[in-house]
């Protein structure tokens, strides 16, 4: 048995100082008295005791010792031998790409899942470390292994979404290699949902839900390497909401006409159910073209729209009137310019992507 706070262990050295006030010898008042007839008699019956006739009622002095152990046992953390081979690494795997940003899971998901990491840091166990991953456009590592609490609460609540897409078999891959040959590795994914290939999406109504992924054979065998795979735990950050967005949208110059240019939109309807919307192009605030869309659940929709324009400017794509559970405009822009030379430059605003 080893503890995880030895120094606590010189609280013991309080026994003596219990022991010394247990068997001290309370001095007597000295009273005039008009006779000690009295006296006598009662020093005959109740003779004084020495020191060591304090000890013959142990059973006080041994609670507090007792007690006192305890105090100081507990203070150390002792740990078993078997506690010590059941410390676990667990990798924390954020997803903080634009769609995290959503609020259909109040406050937002990405608030959501930092508020369960909390609870997941605070449920690590005597000698269990973790590190905390960022799965964004490209992988990185927030704190590495770690111990300390504080620490990591720090890191996880100084986090922030981006505007990215995420990268979660990245992030998965980089958390696997943190723990290594770790008998007890576990990788957490906080995520809302979008994941690769391999993982199982689970959807909430109110409150967020989780599911759990191992990869660890079914025998449990271990792994050439010596160590079982690392378990994998979505814990799954959505909603069964309707959505529907332009998930492409770019402009060109056209070759042939030096005042035309080609626009690409794309429309993905990711409900269940069929939805009617409105398809608005706008160039610097002016109407181009609007085309009514009825589109059929996960239908896309795309078309290359031919135009002109003698002085260019900031061509605006939104979708409105959208008939079903929708009531955000969806909008993204592109910069268009007169010069061919100039290259195009995508714009978009975050309610544009409908993740």
């Amino acid at each position: 048995m080893t503890f995880a706070t030895p120094a606590a262990l010189f609280w013991l050295a309080l026994t003596v100082p219990i022991v010394v006030l247990y068997i001290l010898k309370v001095r007597l008042r000295r009273v005039p008295v008009s006779t000690n007839l009295f006296w006598k008699q009662i020093y005959e019956e109740k003779p004084p005791r020495s020191i060591w006739q304090y000890l013959r009622h142990l059973l006080s002095l041994l609670l507090q010792l007792a007690l006192l152990a305890l105090l100081a046992f507990a203070v150390a953390e002792p740990l078993l031998s078997w506690q010590l081979s059941q410390a676990r690494r667990v990798v924390l795997v954020v997803d903080r790409s634009a769609s995290m940003q959503a609020s259909d899971v109040p406050p937002t998901r990405f608030a959501a899942a930092i508020e369960a990491g909390r609870r997941y840091i605070e449920g690590l166990r005597d000698r269990d470390e973790m590190a905390i991953v960022l799965a964004g456009a490209r992988p990185e590592v927030a704190v590495g292994m770690n111990s300390h609490i504080p620490s990591l609460k720090r890191v996880l609540d100084a986090l922030e979404p981006t505007d990215g897409p995420t990268q979660l078999d990245s992030a998965i891959e980089l958390g696997q290699r943190l723990i290594g040959d770790h008998p007890h590795g576990q990788i957490v994914v906080l995520t809302d949902g979008c994941v690769n290939q391999g993982a199982t999406r689970a959807d909430v109504d109110e409150t967020p839900t989780s599911t759990s992924t191992a990869t660890a054979e079914p025998d449990g065998d271990i792994s050439a390497e010596g160590a079982p795979p690392p378990s994998i735990d979505y814990r799954v950050f959505a909603t069964r909401a309707a959505n529907v967005g332009i998930t492409q949208f770019q402009v060109r110059r056209s070759l042939v006409d030096p005042l035309g240019y080609e626009v690409l939109a794309e429309v993905h309807n990711a409900a269940d159910t069929p939805l009617e919307c409105r398809l608005e192009l706008e160039l610097d605030g002016l109407p181009v073209d609007i085309l009514p869309l009825k589109l059929t659940p996960d239908e896309t929709w795309s078309r290359s729209i031919e135009k002109t324009s003698l002085d260019g400017g900031t061509l605006t794509a939104r979708l409105t009137e959208i008939r079903g559970q929708l009531s955000a405009d969806e909008t993204t822009a592109e910069t268009s310019s007169t010069q061919p030379s100039t290259p195009n430059l995508l714009t978009v605003d975050d309610s544009a992507w409908a993740i």
